[in-house]
């Protein structure tokens, strides 16, 4: 017979995982049923904007690099040695017309000069000697000669070659007085230096090419902008044909920073390019400002609009009538909007968009007058749901 100790170790153990499976069994058969609950609806709250047609002129907007109008190089045209330089010829320094700006040492050429003087005073003299001569042979011969004298009998062939040699003299000298005045470079207009690569003491070889420096002019400044063919159906642009002088183009506004400012200068598109960028298809149009060195009475802190700034481009296009002017941001994708009908309710419309810049896009055709138009970007779009309208 098992021992009562043994006994209780043995079915304690059973017993207690016979509750706990009773229990177990207890709790999944009367477990409560889950309650069940729908959620509730997130009901977005939207801006909108009443659409409205109106007149809206269009801006394209563009970039480019100031330019020079006109840019010269200066070459040294005769040799010698550098005797003075302007003052003004440095870079940055601005120049007046028939300004000498480079004087090369004349003394040779004076000399040439007055050498080429005394050459022409010789063949003169030399002119009127056998002019002389000839009409001497001339009386001669009526008083001795019989029949017709020859040419050579009345020393014409003499007086022809002393006009030749007044010519050679004569075109030598010109010669001698160019070379004279070629040793002093002059500015061709009023302008400004760009760059200078000689200095007094220097020399030059008047060979060809022999660059002294540059300059350009600063009565007008260019700016060379991109404008794509979309952009191009919308600009009213100076088209020059052979034989027709070009229409006047339309306006144009700079901006270019300068010290942490930005600064406009006003200008007209004066032309478009020949041809198109045969890589990026883009026609190139020219800003021009005019007197862009002479200071403003009105902005006397703006800064001339130098060569090599980088400047924005604002460019009046034509004025598209009776069309709707939304946000970007109202745009779900090229060619849809979202509205907000009479009773709040989210609906897709088609449309068509004439223009598109960084802020706003032109609808010319799917909307109505009053048609309210969603401006909050939504994270999901289902047709017909509820709306909350906080802002028009």
């Amino acid at each position: 017979m098992m021992p009562r100790r043994l006994f209780i170790a043995i079915s304690l153990p059973i017993l207690v995982l016979l509750i706990f499976i009773v229990a177990a069994e207890y709790l999944i058969i009367f477990k409560p049923e889950p309650v069940t609950s729908a959620p509730e609806p997130v009901v977005p709250t939207v801006e909108v904007v009443m659409a409205q047609p109106r007149d809206v002129p269009l801006t394209i907007r563009t970039q480019g690099t100031v330019q020079a109008s006109t840019q010269t190089a200066l070459t040294a045209e005769v040799s010698g040695r550098i005797l003075e330089i302007s003052p003004n010829f440095r870079p940055g320094g601005f120049i007046a017309k028939d300004e000498v700006l480079v004087t090369i040492d004349p003394s040779d050429y004076e000399a040439a000069l007055a050498q080429a003087q005394a050459n022409l005073a010789q063949a003169q003299v030399n002119l009127v000697q056998e002019q002389a001569l000839a009409e001497q042979a001339k009386l001669d011969w009526e008083e001795l000669g019989r029949g017709e004298p020859t040419d050579l009998a009345l020393n014409l062939p003499q007086v022809e070659r002393a006009k030749a040699a007044i010519l050679s003299a004569q075109a030598a000298l010109e010669r001698a007085q160019r070379d004279l005045d070629r040793t002093q470079i002059r500015a061709p207009y009023d302008g400004r230096v760009l760059e200078q690569r000689v200095d007094a003491g220097g020399h030059v070889t008047g060979t060809p090419g022999t660059v002294v420096g540059s300059v350009y002019g600063t009565d007008t400044a260019e700016v060379r902008l991109p404008v794509s063919d979309d952009e191009m159906a919308f600009l009213d642009l100076p088209f020059a044909f052979r034989d027709e002088s070009g229409e006047e183009g339309p306006p144009v506004v700079l901006t270019a920073e300068f010290g942490g400012k930005d600064f406009t200068w006003s200008g007209r598109i004066v032309r478009s390019e020949g041809a198109a960028d045969a890589r990026s298809r883009l026609l190139y149009v020219v800003a021009q400002v005019d007197e862009p060195y002479l200071r403003d009475p009105a902005r006397p802190d703006r800064p001339p609009l130098k060569v090599g700034m980088f400047a924005e481009a604002a460019i009046t296009g034509r004025t598209l009538e009776n069309v709707y002017r939304l946000p970007r941001t109202a745009l779900v994708d090229n060619g849809t909007v979202l509205l907000a009908n009479a009773d709040n309710q989210l609906e897709r419309r088609p449309v068509t968009v004439g223009w598109l810049d960084r802020e706003y896009a032109v609808i010319t055709g799917g909307l109505k007058p009053g048609d309210r138009v969603v401006v909050t970007p939504l994270q999901y779009v289902i047709e017909g749901m509820p709306l909350i309208v906080i802002g028009q």
